[in-house]
């Protein structure tokens, strides 16, 4: 079985191998650095990579969220309307927001900083 494994720091390359060690025996075929506009198009990433931290609430609060179009712009509803419609304290709800929408940005960030560098380099 062949795998393909992509890594972006030496350090992490590091780490990528050590865990790869206790599967199996591997392998580097290639080593290149992908500049430029191919980066931006070749990545993909999976929906628990970013997606498992979050709680059932967070979860939920995100959903009903985008749903309602809390964040399109102009908005459409408020925080306090979202939490008024599934009955939870605004502060509450807002919490659960807030943490939420931290999770999944600090979980995209590596992959924004690759996409802002690859427009910046190509």
């Amino acid at each position: 079985m062949k795998l393909l494994t992509t890594a972006f720091e030496g350090e992490q390359v590091k780490d990528l191998f050590k865990s790869l060690d206790k599967v199996g025996y591997n392998e580097v075929i290639l080593k290149r650095r992908l500049d430029g506009e191919i980066a931006l198009d070749v990545f993909t990433f999976s929906l628990s990579s970013l997606l498992s931290g979050l709680t059932e609430k967070q979860l939920q609060a995100l959903v009903e969220a985008l749903d309602v179009g809390y964040y399109k712009v102009p908005r459409t509803v408020t925080v306090a309307e979202l939490s008024e419609s599934i009955e939870v304290p605004r502060t509450t709800f807002e919490e659960h927001l807030r943490k939420g929408e931290s999770k999944v940005l600090l979980a995209l960030l590596p992959y924004l900083k690759m996409y802002y560098e690859g427009r910046n380099n190509a």
